[in-house]
């Protein structure tokens, strides 16, 4: 890796950089009140016994919980390495990506 690029991209996005840390940390401080929120009114069509409302604001629809059952892949693989890499033969699923940039914030 070049050090003097690396330098230089850091300086000249440094702006970037900090705006990006304070958009996740108010995206942070957001998703927690909308869970918060979404569960209040949760508790309020129970109560109610509403299961849809829609008004001027919002249409929502209380969506009851669920249970599904899946199969650890993982689990599989270290229980039966062969079993494993026999299903792997005989059932391959590429998924391709696009590249991205992937950021934490700190």
């Amino acid at each position: 890796m070049n050090e003097t690029a690396v330098k230089k991209f850091e300086q000249e996005n440094l702006a970037v950089f900090r705006r990006i840390s304070e958009l996740a940390a108010q995206k942070a401080a957001i998703e927690e009140t909308d869970k918060k929120l979404r569960a209040q009114l949760v508790d309020a069509m129970e109560k109610y016994g509403i299961e849809k409302l829609d008004n001027q604001w919002l249409s929502i629809t209380k969506v009851a919980g669920s249970q599904s059952t899946g199969i650890d892949l993982k689990a599989f693989q270290k229980a039966e390495p062969r079993n494993y890499a026999d299903l792997l033969a005989d059932y391959p699923k590429v998924t391709r990506r696009t590249a991205y940039v992937r950021i934490e914030v700190k």
